[in-house]
Protein backbone atom coordinates (compact mmCIF):
# COMPACT_ATOMS: atom_id res chain seq x y z
CA UNK A 1 0.00 0.00 0.00
CA UNK A 2 1.68 3.45 -1.17
CA UNK A 3 2.28 5.35 2.34
CA UNK A 4 3.47 9.18 3.20
CA UNK A 5 5.81 8.68 5.99
CA UNK A 6 6.13 11.48 8.49
CA UNK A 7 9.59 11.76 9.60
CA UNK A 8 9.01 13.16 12.98
CA UNK A 9 11.95 13.65 15.48
CA UNK A 10 13.84 10.62 14.68
CA UNK A 11 11.07 8.43 14.13
CA UNK A 12 8.97 7.42 10.88
CA UNK A 13 5.49 7.41 11.39
CA UNK A 14 3.48 5.87 7.99
CA UNK A 15 0.54 6.80 6.49
CA UNK A 16 -1.57 4.42 4.13
CA UNK A 17 -3.16 6.55 1.02
CA UNK A 18 -6.02 4.15 0.95
CA UNK A 19 -8.17 7.47 -0.46
CA UNK A 20 -8.74 8.61 -3.42
CA UNK A 21 -7.82 12.15 -1.93
CA UNK A 22 -5.30 13.04 1.02
CA UNK A 23 -5.21 15.96 2.67
CA UNK A 24 -2.32 17.59 4.95
CA UNK A 25 -2.78 19.83 6.81
CA UNK A 26 -3.54 21.73 10.27
CA UNK A 27 -6.73 20.98 10.29
CA UNK A 28 -9.15 18.39 12.22
CA UNK A 29 -10.43 16.88 9.27
CA UNK A 30 -7.54 16.70 6.84
CA UNK A 31 -6.57 12.73 6.78
CA UNK A 32 -2.90 13.70 7.53
CA UNK A 33 -3.28 16.29 10.48
CA UNK A 34 0.05 18.41 10.68
CA UNK A 35 0.80 19.81 13.84
CA UNK A 36 3.05 22.85 12.90
CA UNK A 37 2.10 27.04 12.62
CA UNK A 38 3.73 26.95 9.85
CA UNK A 39 1.45 24.39 8.16
CA UNK A 40 -1.53 25.85 6.49
CA UNK A 41 -5.04 24.77 7.78
CA UNK A 42 -5.64 22.96 3.77
CA UNK A 43 -1.94 22.69 3.19
CA UNK A 44 -1.16 20.37 0.10
CA UNK A 45 -2.97 17.24 -1.19
CA UNK A 46 -2.37 13.80 -2.80
CA UNK A 47 -4.46 12.15 -5.56
CA UNK A 48 -4.57 8.90 -6.77
CA UNK A 49 -5.67 8.31 -10.58
CA UNK A 50 -5.32 4.75 -11.25
CA UNK A 51 -2.02 3.52 -10.00
CA UNK A 52 -0.06 6.94 -9.91
CA UNK A 53 -0.51 9.87 -7.27
CA UNK A 54 0.05 13.46 -7.58
CA UNK A 55 0.86 16.06 -5.15
CA UNK A 56 -0.95 19.56 -5.48
CA UNK A 57 -0.31 22.71 -3.10
CA UNK A 58 -3.36 23.95 -2.07
CA UNK A 59 -2.58 27.62 -2.14
CA UNK A 60 -0.43 27.27 0.91
CA UNK A 61 1.17 30.25 2.70
CA UNK A 62 4.35 28.78 2.80
CA UNK A 63 4.27 27.03 -0.05
CA UNK A 64 4.56 22.74 -0.51
CA UNK A 65 8.34 21.85 -1.76
CA UNK A 66 9.12 18.38 -3.26
CA UNK A 67 12.74 17.45 -3.17
CA UNK A 68 14.34 20.82 -2.40
CA UNK A 69 12.48 22.51 -4.90
CA UNK A 70 8.79 24.52 -4.60
CA UNK A 71 5.78 23.14 -5.82
CA UNK A 72 4.51 24.91 -8.84
CA UNK A 73 2.08 22.93 -10.47
CA UNK A 74 0.62 19.37 -9.88
CA UNK A 75 3.28 17.03 -9.90
CA UNK A 76 3.88 12.92 -9.76
CA UNK A 77 4.92 11.14 -6.95
CA UNK A 78 8.24 9.03 -6.88
CA UNK A 79 9.31 6.85 -4.43
CA UNK A 80 11.33 8.07 -2.00
CA UNK A 81 10.76 11.49 -3.08
CA UNK A 82 10.49 14.19 -0.06
CA UNK A 83 7.84 16.26 0.73
CA UNK A 84 8.18 19.34 2.50
CA UNK A 85 5.65 21.38 4.50
CA UNK A 86 6.58 24.05 6.46
CA UNK A 87 9.26 22.64 8.99
CA UNK A 88 7.34 18.84 8.12
CA UNK A 89 9.22 16.79 6.39
CA UNK A 90 7.47 13.34 4.41
CA UNK A 91 8.47 10.25 2.14
CA UNK A 92 6.40 8.87 -0.50
CA UNK A 93 7.04 4.96 -0.21
CA UNK A 94 5.39 3.66 -3.29
CA UNK A 95 4.70 0.30 -1.74
CA UNK A 96 6.39 -1.47 -4.12
CA UNK A 97 9.41 -3.45 -4.12
CA UNK A 98 12.13 -0.88 -5.21
CA UNK A 99 14.19 -2.29 -8.46
CA UNK A 100 17.06 -0.40 -7.11
CA UNK A 101 19.71 -2.64 -5.34
CA UNK A 102 22.59 -1.02 -2.70
CA UNK A 103 26.14 -2.14 -4.17
CA UNK A 104 27.56 -5.70 -2.29
CA UNK A 105 30.87 -4.08 -0.34
CA UNK A 106 32.83 -6.03 -2.81
CA UNK A 107 31.47 -4.14 -5.53
CA UNK A 108 33.55 -0.96 -7.40
CA UNK A 109 30.75 2.21 -8.13
CA UNK A 110 31.48 4.33 -10.69
CA UNK A 111 32.22 7.38 -9.06
CA UNK A 112 34.06 9.61 -11.14
CA UNK A 113 36.32 12.32 -8.82
CA UNK A 114 38.35 14.78 -11.02
CA UNK A 115 41.75 15.98 -10.24
CA UNK A 116 40.41 18.82 -7.83
CA UNK A 117 38.60 16.54 -5.80
CA UNK A 118 36.21 19.21 -4.97
CA UNK A 119 32.69 18.66 -2.67
CA UNK A 120 29.48 20.45 -4.42
CA UNK A 121 26.42 20.82 -1.64
CA UNK A 122 23.23 19.90 -3.20
CA UNK A 123 20.78 20.40 0.11
CA UNK A 124 21.53 21.87 2.93
CA UNK A 125 19.37 21.61 6.16
CA UNK A 126 17.73 24.19 7.98
CA UNK A 127 19.18 24.34 11.94
CA UNK A 128 15.89 26.20 13.04
CA UNK A 129 14.51 23.16 15.06
CA UNK A 130 11.59 21.50 14.28
CA UNK A 131 10.48 17.97 13.15
CA UNK A 132 13.52 15.92 10.87
CA UNK A 133 16.07 18.76 11.35
CA UNK A 134 19.36 16.83 11.30
CA UNK A 135 20.58 19.52 14.68
CA UNK A 136 23.66 17.98 16.51
CA UNK A 137 25.25 19.65 19.82
CA UNK A 138 29.01 20.65 19.25
CA UNK A 139 29.08 18.32 22.55
CA UNK A 140 28.15 15.33 20.33
CA UNK A 141 30.53 15.99 17.50
CA UNK A 142 33.02 16.02 19.74
CA UNK A 143 32.58 13.30 21.43
CA UNK A 144 32.29 11.13 18.11
CA UNK A 145 35.71 12.86 16.53
CA UNK A 146 37.04 11.40 19.94
CA UNK A 147 35.61 8.02 19.85
CA UNK A 148 36.57 7.93 16.10
CA UNK A 149 40.11 8.93 16.77
CA UNK A 150 40.08 5.92 19.63
CA UNK A 151 38.65 3.93 17.33
CA UNK A 152 41.68 4.59 15.10
CA UNK A 153 44.63 4.33 17.69
CA UNK A 154 43.50 1.27 18.73
CA UNK A 155 44.22 -0.81 15.26
CA UNK A 156 45.86 -0.58 11.61
CA UNK A 157 43.36 -2.82 10.14
CA UNK A 158 40.97 -0.81 8.19
CA UNK A 159 38.51 -3.61 7.82
CA UNK A 160 37.99 -3.24 11.68
CA UNK A 161 38.04 0.83 12.16
CA UNK A 162 35.03 1.23 9.51
CA UNK A 163 31.94 -0.35 10.91
CA UNK A 164 33.21 1.36 14.10
CA UNK A 165 33.20 4.95 12.45
CA UNK A 166 29.76 3.76 10.92
CA UNK A 167 28.50 3.09 14.23
CA UNK A 168 29.67 6.31 15.73
CA UNK A 169 28.39 8.31 13.13
CA UNK A 170 25.14 6.62 13.76
CA UNK A 171 24.69 7.60 16.95
CA UNK A 172 25.09 11.32 16.71
CA UNK A 173 22.96 11.18 13.65
CA UNK A 174 19.69 9.14 15.16
CA UNK A 175 17.90 10.42 11.91
CA UNK A 176 20.47 8.52 9.20
CA UNK A 177 18.79 5.18 7.76
CA UNK A 178 21.82 4.68 5.42
CA UNK A 179 25.60 5.24 5.41
CA UNK A 180 28.44 4.25 3.08
CA UNK A 181 32.44 4.96 3.66
CA UNK A 182 33.85 4.69 -0.07
CA UNK A 183 38.03 4.49 -0.38
CA UNK A 184 39.88 5.61 -3.40
CA UNK A 185 41.21 2.48 -5.13
CA UNK A 186 44.60 4.35 -6.15
CA UNK A 187 45.08 2.08 -9.53
CA UNK A 188 42.09 2.51 -10.95
CA UNK A 189 41.11 5.84 -9.29
CA UNK A 190 37.04 4.47 -8.40
CA UNK A 191 35.49 4.60 -5.26
CA UNK A 192 35.39 1.33 -3.67
CA UNK A 193 32.60 1.13 -1.06
CA UNK A 194 34.10 -0.76 2.21
CA UNK A 195 31.55 -0.49 5.02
Amino acid sequence: MPTLVLLQEGTAVPYELDGDVTVLGRAPECQIQLDSNMVSRRHAQVVREGNSFFLEDLGSGNGTFLNGKRLAERTQLQPNDRLKLGPILLRFESGAPSRKRLPRLDETLNVQITADETVTIMESSESTGGFGVLEVQPEAKLRAVIEITRSLAGTVDLQAIVPLILDTLFSIFPQADRGCILLKDLETGQMVPVA
